[in-house]
Parts: C-alpha cells; structure tokens; sequence
C-alpha cells in the first residue's frame, strides 16, 4: 500500500467518526515528533504520537542502544507529557512488549491496563496509561 492510500483510509476513518462522535475539546487528529540528536546532527533517537480524542497515543519511542539508560527517553517521554498537557488531553497511551521497555514507562508512571499473551516464546505485549490533566 502506498503512503498516500494509507492516508486516505485513515482520513477516511477519522472523518467517519467525527460525524458520529464530535469532539469538543483538545486536539482532533495531529501527529507528534519528537527527535533525539547529537551534536553531529545525526539521530539517535525519537518519539512519534498521535493526539486524538483529548489523549495521546505513543506509537513509537526509541533511543540508540548505546545511549539507552543515560535518562533520553524518560526526557523524551517527559516532553511529550507537557506537550499533551499543553493542549488539555487527559491522558497517555501506548503499548510496549515483553522485552522491550514495560518497567522503563513503569518507572515513568504509566500503568498496566492489560496484557495480551499468546506470542510465540512467552513473549507479552502490554498496554500502559498515564493520567495527566486530572
């Protein structure tokens, strides 16, 4: 599927909601970047959101292994969290699996909301809020 398809179906499903669910308040549908860089101007990390339905969805949050634990995606997180704040959602989402970061959004203060199982390897995939504007 071309890009443009992709953006025409989703634009598609957004209108279709709309008319049967209008939103009131906070952001309708606008994505969120989020760029991690070095001196070198190079990328060594990145978040990528949507905003939606007075929430934020964070679709993507990655920092070059070699940076990891040096506090750059909680920075990331933390920006993304003012961002949402600024314009009024009244919380976070996403989902991460097994053996990618469920303690680090953890100790971030997102929560657990569920948890699907069935992966080949015992591997999870969990799905995490954070309240914010409450």
């Amino acid at each position: 599927m071309k890009e443009e398809e992709a953006e025409f179906i989703e634009d598609k499903l957004i209108q279709h909601n709309l008319e049967r669910a209008p939103v009131k308040d906070g952001p309708i549908f606008e994505k969120l970047g989020i760029t991690l860089r070095g001196d070198d101007k190079n990328i060594y990390g990145g978040l990528i959101g949507k905003f939606y339905r007075s929430c934020l969805f964070i679709d993507i949050l990655w920092v070059e292994e070699s940076l990891r634990k040096h506090g750059y995606g909680s920075k990331m997180l933390k920006k993304a969290e003012e961002i949402a704040a600024s314009k009024k959602c009244n919380f976070i989402h996403l989902d991460t699996f097994s053996f990618q970061a469920p303690s680090f959004y953890q100790s971030n203060g997102y929560k657990i909301f569920g948890t699907l199982e069935g992966y080949p390897d015992g591997v999870k995939r969990y799905f995490l809020n954070k309240k914010i504007n409450s």
